[in-house]
C-alpha cells in the first residue's frame, strides 16, 4: 500500500506540477478541480464527509454545470 506522500506525489504528476509546488499550493489554501483542470480557493467546494480533505472533487459551479446539463457530478 502507498504512502499519503506518495498519493501527493502522484497528484502533483497528474498536474504537472513538482511536488513543492503542489504542496504550496495547498498551503495557499487552494484545492484542484478535476472538472474545470484548474485551482480554485478551497470555499469554493461543498463539503464531502466521505473524502479525506472534507470535500468535494469538483468545485461548486463544476457541479453546478453539470446538474444543469443533466450530468451527475
Amino acid at each position: 500500500m502507498g504512502t499519503r506522500l506518495g498519493a501527493m506525489r502522484t497528484a502533483a504528476v497528474r498536474r504537472g506540477l513538482s511536488l513543492a509546488q503542489y504542496l504550496e499550493k495547498i498551503a495557499e489554501g487552494l484545492k484542484y478541480c478535476a472538472a474545470c483542470d484548474a485551482w480554485h480557493p478551497r470555499r469554493a467546494f461543498n463539503a464531502d464527509s466521505a473524502r479525506p480533505d472534507g470535500l468535494h472533487v469538483y468545485c461548486a459551479m463544476a457541479r453546478s454545470r453539470a446538474n444543469a446539463e443533466g450530468r451527475a457530478a
